[in-house]
């Protein structure tokens, strides 16, 4: 597709993984150059990022000089016609008026995959933005000028060929707040009920060597899962398990993939039951504090969905609705509780 032929996009992220650079190619699939950009200095990526920000004494000054980089950068590209940032939580204000004034005829687009509840310091930043897009609904309620936008599924995880399936229940995701503690309870009902699973909670090195010293962290590696191997589990997988952050009520990147990937989602967040999506056949909401498997959840029929539904989550529909080209799809459900 041409869509957005001659058209030129700098892209900031934040880099959650490799999301961003599949987001960049989805805009050149689209015809765009783009550019992207990282909004953490070199020196503050990477697995070692946590160790020099203890270490460094001029943590601030690494962030200027990253910043007035990018500005000289932007200036190099000439005439921008989109600039997209996810979340931006180190872009200052001033950053953010420099680049208007170094690219006055860009549309600014800001888009955030965390909830506002836990960064409330970026609600006033928006006003710099032409567009907001968000993941959560509660921030779409309740900011002016927020629109709801869900994440997406990137296209490997939507494959039409058959997979066998191999395990049971699937969870690979960031080690944070009390995830471990759910995954230890789930693992240990799996196991009595006989049902295989594959569970990776990635960290940085340090958490995990404490954890391993304690003789914890069964299921804790110091590396994220690479997105080729984590499709293939995901693909052989019988259902996903979602263990979304407490304080986010927005839908979470692995709960979205269920859609593409047509699995079963075993979610501890709630919220889930107001998307379009939502079939109880489909998803099952876990109490957080005491997550419990159902096997008859697990061996029932799942309910096909819509394929209108199904492509309103993928990353081209996703691509779209951020830069413009269509309006996003009214992705709230005006029938909860009434789903078959």
């Amino acid at each position: 597709m041409t869509l957005l032929q001659s058209q030129k996009i700098l892209l900031i992220g934040i880099g959650f993984y490799d999301y961003e650079a599949a987001i960049a190619a989805e805009f050149r699939s689209l015809g765009a150059e783009v550019w992207a950009e990282n909004e953490q200095p070199p020196e503050l990526r990477g697995r070692l990022a946590p160790l020099r920000r203890r270490l460094s004494p001029d943590t601030e000054g690494a962030l200027r000089r990253h910043r007035a980089a990018m500005l000289e950068r932007a200036r190099l590209l000439g005439r921008l016609d989109h600039v997209v940032v996810i979340k931006g939580t180190l872009l200052d204000d001033d950053f953010l008026h420099a680049l208007r004034d170094i690219q006055p005829h860009a549309r600014f687009t800001a888009y955030h995959w965390d909830s506002m509840a836990r960064f409330p310091d970026l609600i006033r930043r928006q006003a710099l933005f032409d567009r907001v897009f968000t993941f959560d609904h509660a921030d779409a309620a309740s900011q002016p000028g927020f629109t709801l936008r869900p994440l997406f599924y990137r296209p490997e995880l939507h494959l039409a060929q058959p997979v066998e399936t191999t395990i049971d229940l699937c969870f690979v995701g960031w080690l944070h707040h009390e995830r471990l503690r759910q995954v230890d309870r789930i693992r240990e009902q799996a196991k009595a009920l006989g049902l295989s699973t594959f569970l990776y909670l990635s960290t940085g090195g340090w958490t995990r060597l404490k954890l391993r010293l304690g003789h914890g962290g069964r299921d804790v590696f110091s590396r994220p899962q690479p997105f080729a191997e984590y499709v293939g589990r995901t693909l052989a997988s019988r259902a996903i398990l979602d263990l979304p952050h407490p304080s986010q009520t927005g839908l979470t990147m692995r709960a979205i993939e269920t859609v593409g990937a047509n699995r079963k989602l075993l979610t501890t967040g709630a919220d889930i039951a107001k998307y379009n999506f939502y079939r109880p056949a489909n998803v099952h909401i876990l109490d957080p504090l005491e997550p419990t498997i159902d096997p008859a959840f697990l061996t029932g029929p799942m309910i096909k969905l819509p394929s209108e539904i199904v492509q309103q989550y993928s990353l081209r529909a996703w691509a779209l609705d951020v830069l413009g080209i269509t309006q996003p799809a009214d992705f709230l459900s005006s029938t909860v509780g009434n789903h078959a």
